[in-house]
């Protein structure tokens, strides 16, 4: 019985702050942005998003993969790339073994650190 309480005391301080989502409809074209992996449809590049951090000023920086290397782009509010970042808009590639990396993460400093096996030679 204690557990039983316990459960419903949980689900309802879930319930009681879960926020109810909504569309932003200013953002993009009615609340919707295309990202492409690349600079436009078609995906030229072969690139995979991997994670998406969203930035304090509308901005996003994409964890991507492109065969064996990844890399860091930036994507302005609209989703296009935000080519005053790095070189047009990317980071320098760093070649990784596997073709996917384990996960990354950003750091309160707002570093982006992404973790896997690499080959440095």
């Amino acid at each position: 019985m204690k557990k039983l309480l316990i459960l419903a005391g949980l689900l309802c301080i879930f319930f009681a702050k879960s926020q109810t989502p909504h569309l932003n409809k200013s953002f993009g074209t009615k609340g919707f942005a295309p990202v492409y992996a690349g600079d436009k449809p078609g995906n030229v590049l072969s690139e995979v998003i991997l994670k998406v951090f969203p930035l304090d000023d509308g901005k996003s920086l994409l964890v991507t993969t492109t065969g064996n290397y990844v890399q860091l782009s930036r994507r302005l509010e609209s989703g296009k790339l935000d080519k005053t970042y790095g070189n047009e808009g990317y980071s320098e590639s760093v070649k990784i073994i596997q073709v996917f990396p384990a996960g990354a993460a950003m750091q309160t400093d707002g570093k982006v650190v992404v973790t896997g096996p690499s080959d440095f030679t």
